[in-house]
C-alpha cells in the first residue's frame, strides 16, 4: 500500500509538522490524497482482507491515514488527532469542509464496501437514483420561484414527519435518501412533466443527499 503514495509524493522527508494545527493548505492536500487512495484497488483489498482477517475495515482506513501524513512529513499520530479538530477549526471555510466532508463519506463507504459488499452494492444503486431523480427535478423547476422551491421542501419535510409519527419512529428527524426518492417518486407521478412546481431543485438538497453517508 506504501508503494502508490511514494509514487505520487516521494519518500517521507522526516516530519517537519508535529505540533500545532493542521494547515488548510495541508488539509486539503491531505483529502485529495487520502481520497485518490480509497480508489486504488489494492488499497480497497487489503481494506477487505484486513475485514476478513476478523478486524475492523476502519482501522485500515486508519492505517492509510497515517500512511499518507507520514508521507506529507506529518507526524501520523499528530496528523490523526488534528483531523478531529477540522470542524471546529475550519468550520467557515466552506472549501475545507466541504473536502473533509467528501473524504469522511468516502471511507465510510470504503468500509461499507468491504464489511456488507450486498449493503454496498444497494447503497451505491440508490445513490444512482437519487442522483438521476435530482437532476430532473431541477429540470421541472427551472424558471419558479424561490417561494415555490422552498413550499415544495416544507411539504416534503412535512409529510415525512407524519410518515415517521404514524409509523412509530417520529423522534427521529432525519428524513433519509430512501425516503426523500420514494417521496420525489410519488410527487413525480402526481405531478407529471407538465407541472414542475410539484418537483425539487437538486440544488436545495445537496449537501443533505449527496455528502452525508450513513454507514448504519
Amino acid at each position: 500500500m506504501w508503494k502508490w503514495i511514494s509514487d505520487t509524493v516521494g519518500p517521507p522527508l522526516g516530519f517537519a509538522t508535529t505540533d500545532g494545527m493542521l494547515t488548510k493548505e495541508q488539509v486539503l492536500d491531505f483529502c485529495r490524497l487520502n481520497l485518490a487512495a480509497l480508489e486504488k484497488p489494492e488499497v480497497k483489498q487489503r481494506i477487505a482482507e484486513h475485514f476478513k482477517a476478523g478486524e475492523q475495515a476502519a482501522e485500515m482506513t486508519t492505517k492509510v491515514q497515517e500512511e499518507i501524513f507520514s508521507s506529507m512529513g506529518i507526524e501520523p499520530k499528530f496528523g490523526i488527532s488534528c483531523l478531529g479538530r477540522v470542524g471546529s477549526v475550519f468550520r467557515n471555510d466552506q472549501e475545507v469542509m466541504m473536502n473533509f466532508m467528501e473524504l469522511i463519506g468516502r471511507e465510510e463507504l470504503a468500509c461499507d464496501e468491504a464489511e456488507k459488499p450486498e449493503e454496498f452494492r444497494k447503497k451505491m444503486e440508490l445513490m444512482q437514483k437519487m442522483h438521476e431523480q435530482q437532476v430532473a427535478m431541477e429540470e421541472h423547476l427551472k424558471g419558479k420561484s424561490p417561494e415555490e422551491r422552498l413550499a415544495f421542501i416544507q411539504n416534503m419535510q412535512r409529510q415525512m414527519q407524519q410518515s415517521k409519527t404514524q409509523t412509530g419512529v417520529g423522534g427521529n428527524n432525519v428524513v433519509s435518501p430512501q425516503e426523500q426518492l420514494h417521496f420525489f417518486q410519488q410527487q413525480y407521478a402526481q405531478s407529471g412533466p407538465s407541472q414542475p412546481s410539484r418537483a425539487a431543485s437538486s440544488s436545495d438538497r445537496a449537501q443533505n443527499t449527496s455528502n452525508v453517508v450513513q454507514r448504519r
